[in-house]
């Protein structure tokens, strides 16, 4: 009797759609998002084209699965190195940094952000992607006025204000990176930038 051939394990449709995710941000970052088709999602996954409209009914959609992909790696890296037991300055070190290195570990994402002609042509992924970006001001606000209520950050900053600057300072930091082809360490510079921008935080009276 001839042994059967080990059957390939079938991947779950939720496995497809990350696939399909991870190949959209690879072809954004190296060929813009604006040029994406199902043809080269299916081409880069390894499967034919109907298969990615199986998963996803349109393109917009497979745009939406990106931003809420990308929001969710973001909170789920948040969550795992923001310690509410250590000083403000350190917790936004740690945030700050945890967000960095989801851009860096994906370089299409700034290209995406700023593409007017993708957002324009799907205007529900423009609202998705605000309301992340959303939920990251209201989570770094809270982080900031936990640290007014310890004394280490200034007491009468505008707490919102404190925390869409971080958030600007992130985006300024990656547009850049993404103009200038990677050309610097998005780490190093994104959290020096935030050193000159903590010291006008931070409380003088701080420990």
């Amino acid at each position: 009797m001839n042994a059967q051939a080990p059957r390939r394990q079938r991947k779950s449709a939720e496995e497809r759609r990350r696939e399909i995710v991870d190949a959209v941000l690879a072809l954004a970052y190296e060929y813009g998002p604006d040029s994406i088709t199902a043809g080269a999602i299916a081409e880069r996954v390894g499967f034919a084209q109907p298969a990615v409209f199986r998963h996803f009914p349109t393109m917009a959609d497979v745009w939406l699965a990106v931003a809420d992909t990308v929001g969710e790696r973001v909170r789920e890296r948040w969550d795992a190195v923001d310690d509410p037991a250590l000083p403000a300055g350190e917790r936004l070190r740690a945030v700050l940094s945890a967000h960095l290195g989801v851009i860096t570990a994906n370089p299409g994402l700034p290209s995406v952000l700023f593409s007017r002609e993708l957002q324009a042509g799907n205007r529900e992924l423009q609202a998705r992607f605000a309301r992340h970006m959303e939920g990251f001001v209201e989570r770094l606000q809270s982080l900031i006025t936990a640290g007014q209520r310890a004394g280490e950050i200034r007491p009468h900053l505008d707490a919102r204000r404190a925390a869409y600057s971080i958030i600007g300072l992130l985006q300024g930091t990656a547009f850049r990176w993404a103009l200038n082809r990677q050309s610097f360490d998005l780490q190093s510079e994104g959290m020096g930038a935030f050193e000159v921008l903590w010291s006008g935080l931070s409380s003088p009276t701080a420990a």
